[in-house]
């Protein structure tokens, strides 16, 4: 293969189409339509997935952990993992 036949192939700069402005355009608002669309469609679909009462408690647990090996002092948020894990009881107690 020659050098100017690889840089230049002659299928390459073959247009099929002529586009006049107002089609690109058209195009393009068009694009930007159906991505609009599709992120909406998106919003709709998204569902949250029930989590059983076990996997959140093993999942305080590690936040729990997690605060604990910390050097810094994170009393507060640590109390407030007490919290949500004495309501967890609570409703494991209930069902």
């Amino acid at each position: 293969m020659k050098v100017d036949d690889f840089l230049n192939p002659e299928n390459e700069n073959v247009i099929d189409k002529q586009f006049i402005d107002e089609k690109i355009v058209d195009l393009v608002c068009s694009s930007k339509e159906t991505k609009g669309n599709d992120i909406k469609n998106e919003d709709d679909s998204l569902e949250l997935l029930p989590v059983s009462i076990k996997e959140i408690t093993e999942l305080l647990d590690i936040l729990v952990h997690f605060f604990l090996s910390q050097e810094d002092n994170y009393s507060k948020e640590f109390n407030s993992l007490m919290k949500i894990q004495h309501v967890l009881r609570i409703l494991k107690l209930e069902m």
